[in-house]
């Protein structure tokens, strides 16, 4: 078969086109509206973000089956339901090699304007047991703060909470802080995320979210976020308007790079067709950040030293943003 040299240039274009697309920084597309749909943003209090982490790490490394878990949790309760229209605790035992944990996912719910979508945000609020990527072994068999994996992204949704109980969301809010995302082993996928498989286990009609927006290392200094692979698989549409959102508001913390897989509380919600994305700064994950102060992940270093509050502020107003202007747009 021949082809003509125009039908020839085509073909190549199509070709080159779906090779390239998941390298591609889909940012650069210019969202476009189909109606403007949107509500005046509420304030974003960077600082009680800040604090919260900071009140978490107070109590100790939040590891299941321990008393600085419980206060934890206890804390958490008691800080979300100062703004929440409702707050349960969804209670359940699990087995980490052959041991029983006592785990509890925090759910706290916005009714918003619009009840026929139901954005769901999550974060992961346990420590890890060890600090198993120290280099120093007495440092790796104990465990550690926490605070940007797991204390981080809390901060910023109980701040957000704050915002949601100034203005009424455009669309029902759930805030879910996951328990036991960092129970696994290294190598291994099956004891990481049970928090977030327990609760996509147990959704129903009535609790099942439209999208899902998870946040993940959200506090450091310099904190880049990247567009993660999943995520850009997942609800290529949502990561368009959210990282063009927070392009112009994220204070510079906003790449326009797709880069990196990573395994997070999005993936079981992916794997129930549910479009989600996972706001993380990748770089940190295997301490492949180039910057040594930043190469803290799952080690003893990851301290308060390592927040910033302008961070925590850019990524609150970055997800508020798209929730009172743009969300109902998609």
């Amino acid at each position: 078969m021949k082809l003509n040299l125009f039908a020839y240039i085509l073909v190549v274009i199509v070709l080159l086109s779906s090779c390239t697309k998941e390298n591609t920084p889909i940012a650069k597309e210019k969202v476009v509206e189909k109606q403007k749909i949107s509500k005046p943003v509420p304030s974003f209090d960077g600082k009680y973000a800040y604090e919260t982490v900071a009140k978490q790490v107070s109590f100790g490394p939040r590891v299941p089956n321990t008393p600085f878990h419980v206060k934890c949790k206890d804390y958490l309760i008691a800080e979300l339901s100062q703004y929440a229209d409702s707050v349960f605790v969804q209670s359940f035992d699990d087995y980490i090699e052959g041991e029983k944990v006592q785990l509890f996912n925090i759910v706290a719910r916005f009714k918003g304007d619009d009840p026929s979508k139901v954005l769901l945000l999550g974060a992961h609020w346990d420590s890890r047991p060890l600090a198993d990527e120290d280099p120093d072994p007495k440092k790796a068999a104990k465990s550690f703060d926490a605070a940007n994996d797991g204390g981080s992204g809390v901060g910023v949704l109980v701040s957000m909470a704050k915002s949601f109980k100034s203005e009424k969301p455009p669309v029902t809010v759930d805030i879910v802080l996951f328990d036991g995302e960092d129970l696994g082993l290294h190598g291994s996928m099956e004891y990481f995320c049970r928090g977030s498989k327990y609760y996509t286990q147990q959704l129903t009609p009535l609790n099942r979210p439209s999208h899902v927006i998870i946040l993940d290392l959200v506090g450091d200094k310099e904190a880049q976020f990247t567009i993660e692979v999943n995520s850009n698989r997942s609800a290529p549409a949502l990561i368009r308007s959210l990282w063009s959102v927070g392009l112009e508001v994220g204070n510079g913390t906003f790449a326009n790079q797709i880069r990196y897989e990573i395994y997070d509380d999005h993936m079981p919600f992916i794997s129930m067709g549910i479009p989600a994305v996972d706001i993380i700064d990748a770089e940190l994950v295997g301490n492949r950040a180039f910057n040594p102060r930043r190469q803290y992940w799952h080690t003893a270093d990851d301290t308060m030293d390592n927040i910033s509050e302008s961070t925590l502020s850019a990524v609150g107003k970055t997800v508020l943003t798209f929730i009172y202007q743009h969300y109902l747009n998609l």
